[in-house]
């Protein structure tokens, strides 16, 4: 079996963010997990430019694209964070297409 693709963000949810972009466009991801957040954190995240901010209200949420048949499916115009300045740390469990899910750039 191959290596899966993935990576670990983590974000001090002291800083203010809106819609702060934390993946590189053109990274191609097939899904988003959120292993850590605060009890009322107050995160959303956005799946792509111009995409509307989903709430995101419990750890363990998950997101996965995939195509009709099951098939993941990249999104590849990026994901972006807001919260308000609170405490606590966001964990969140991105994986990719393919090997090496092309350029990531990590966001503070």
């Amino acid at each position: 079996m191959a290596k899966p693709a993935y990576t670990v963000l983590t974000f001090d949810l002291v800083t203010l963010r809106d819609r702060v972009s934390v993946l590189a466009l053109g990274a191609s991801y097939t899904g988003v997990s959120v292993e850590t957040l605060p009890a009322g954190a107050g995160v959303s995240l956005a799946f792509g430019t111009n995409s509307q901010l989903i709430p995101v209200r419990v750890e363990g949420r998950a997101w996965d694209f995939v195509d009709n048949c099951g098939n993941p499916q990249g999104c590849d115009e990026g994901l972006f964070l807001s919260n308000p300045a609170g405490a606590g740390i966001l964990t969140l469990l991105v994986s990719f297409v393919g090997f090496g899910g092309g350029s990531i750039s990590v966001g503070t």
